[in-house]
């Protein structure tokens, strides 16, 4: 999942669904694995990429250093937000 856009139709659209309802709903136990990419560091490793023979074909690993679960994200977003 990529994050950093105001418009980028996931983390934008959950942080303002968090800001506005007291309580949030899980699917399951909330333990399904998310892995985010920060927009900019993908634009980095695109920019890397194209500029660089060397790397095409290559393989990045840009994502977070390891994912977190549904509730660790929505956790991290409402202390974010100043919520529980």
């Amino acid at each position: 999942m990529i994050y950093g856009h105001c418009h980028d139709r996931n983390f934008s659209k959950l942080t303002q669904l968090l800001s506005k309802i007291p309580l949030m709903p899980l699917i399951g136990k909330g333990e399904a694995l998310i892995q985010p990419v920060f927009i900019d560091d993908l634009l980095k490793a695109y920019e890397i990429a194209l500029v660089n023979e060397s790397f095409y074909g290559a393989t990045f690993k840009i994502g977070a250093e390891s994912p977190v679960t549904n509730r660790e994200l929505f956790t991290i977003i409402a202390s974010a937000l100043g919520k529980k």
